[in-house]
């Protein structure tokens, strides 16, 4: 199997298995690896100060995704997770309320890490946007504190059209707003 990308600020690396991990949803349910198990899964890992920095991974992922047959769709997850660990919790329902109001914006599943787990287990950074990739048999095919490079996405989006035999459209993509904490770009590709 192909093994993409590594981090080299992080000790976990491409080619090791997924550490265990939970994060609560907004409905209060514990959400844990053994949800995953047999599914590709990847997630971005973000705390209030480094939201959207790799917002534009999520887009293009799932513009890859949104071309599968329903029964591939449904063997790959895609979630945030809102890194929540240094909050009190006496404001814990604030974060439950405005984390379920982003979910309805945005269209989007986000679990919240109250505890670091998530942060701890797979050795992410707080001071960054995180992006992690696990293939079907758990384990991590890429891993990266800091912004995804336009490189590394294309690494990412090779990996996953050889692995669901996906058409695959290389457009340029500018991640500069991402880089800047601005709005993502999304630029189209017109041969």
């Amino acid at each position: 199997m192909l093994t993409i990308g590594a981090s080299s600020a992080s000790q976990l690396v491409s080619g090791n298995p997924a550490p265990p991990f939970s994060a609560e949803a907004t409905n209060g349910k514990q959400a844990t690896q053994e949800i995953f198990k047999d599914k590709y899964y990847a997630f971005i890992l973000e705390g209030q100060s480094t939201a959207n920095k790799n917002i534009h991974v999520r887009y293009r992922i799932e513009s890859i995704i949104a071309m599968l047959s329903q029964e591939k769709r449904e063997s790959f997850i895609f979630f945030t997770v809102a890194d929540v660990s240094s909050l009190s919790s006496l404001v814990h329902w604030i974060v439950r309320s405005k984390v379920k109001s982003n979910e309805q914006e945005n269209k989007v599943t986000i679990y919240m890490d109250f505890k670091g787990e998530i942060l701890k287990n797979f050795q992410l950074s707080q001071q960054t946007s995180n992006f992690v990739l696990v293939d079907n048999h758990g384990i991590i095919r890429f891993i990266k504190s800091g912004t995804v490079t336009e490189e590394e996405l294309q690494q990412i989006c090779s990996y996953l059209s050889v692995q669901f035999q996906a058409p695959y459209i290389l457009a340029p993509i500018d991640i500069s707003a991402a880089i800047h904490n601005s709005r993502y770009v999304w630029k189209p590709y017109l041969p």
